[in-house]
């Protein structure tokens, strides 16, 4: 509805993918994702929690008072010894690698209410600010346990915390190779980490797994409810209907 929106709206794919898909083609990729991400959730829901359904397993995930934290501490605790687990693994997968450690904090109150599960905040190339991984401990009840391991390894070991840190050591790169951001580089490695997590002995069991598979679910929805909001005419009850029908968001 905006002077040229569609052409704009097509800018911005270019610009975050650098390809030239059209918004027909990444709705179509984002609901053959969700077809195999469906299939995922269902083996491994039915594994863990004897169910028959997708729906039945993503209010599991949502719900079951199991898969939450009974403190924040245990989060801080929990996302500390999946990053030294990961760092300890390291060497055996990786030459250039973060040669500091990553750092983990409580997100600050302030922010927590309208913040996710985690994020990653770059250190300065200098070296006075170290990398840190930052969690979510409000409402620790809600936090999911099951996201846990695959969030920590895209937004920390052997993700973000990864990826930036050594392009910030880079010797030979100029400044703004070593600082600019591109996404399908930098979530592309985010993606890439979270699978190799599993490869490097970091996901314990089928929880584990069904996080990984639950991220991968919301990065395919995404793609079919961007595209569906901003080209394909849907409303906004038909994109929160689409997340809630194949995410556990």
């Amino acid at each position: 509805h905006l002077p040229d929106g569609a052409a704009c709206y097509a800018a911005r794919i270019r610009r975050h993918t650098t390809l030239t898909r059209s918004a027909e083609e990444l709705h179509a990729l984002g609901l053959s994702e969700i077809e195999r991400t469906d299939a995922r959730l269902l083996e491994l829901g039915t594994r863990l929690f004897s169910v028959t359904t997708v729906p039945e397993v993503l209010e599991h995930l949502r719900t079951d008072p199991a898969l939450g934290y009974p403190s924040g501490e245990a989060i801080v605790l929990d996302a500390t010894a999946r990053i030294r687990e990961a760092e300890a693994r390291a060497p055996e997968f990786f030459g250039l690698r973060a040669t500091v450690a990553c750092e983990v904090h409580p997100i600050p109150p302030a922010e927590a209410a309208s913040t996710g599960f985690a994020f990653y905040v770059p250190g300065t190339p200098d070296g006075t600010r170290m990398g840190a991984y930052y969690v979510n401990t409000a409402e620790p009840a809600s936090r999911r346990r099951h996201l846990v391991a695959a969030v920590t390894a895209h937004e920390a070991v052997p993700g973000h915390h990864f990826q930036i840190t050594v392009a910030h050591a880079l010797p030979d790169m100029p400044m703004f190779r070593r600082h600019a951001e591109f996404t399908a580089y930098v979530e592309g490695w985010g993606l890439y980490a979270e699978r190799l997590a599993d490869e490097m002995g970091l996901y314990h069991d089928d929880l584990d797994r069904i996080g990984a598979v639950d991220l991968e679910a919301f990065r395919a929805a995404r793609l079919v409810v961007d595209t569906g909001l901003h080209a394909l005419g849907w409303t906004r009850a038909q994109a929160t209907a689409y997340l809630l029908e194949h995410t556990s968001m």
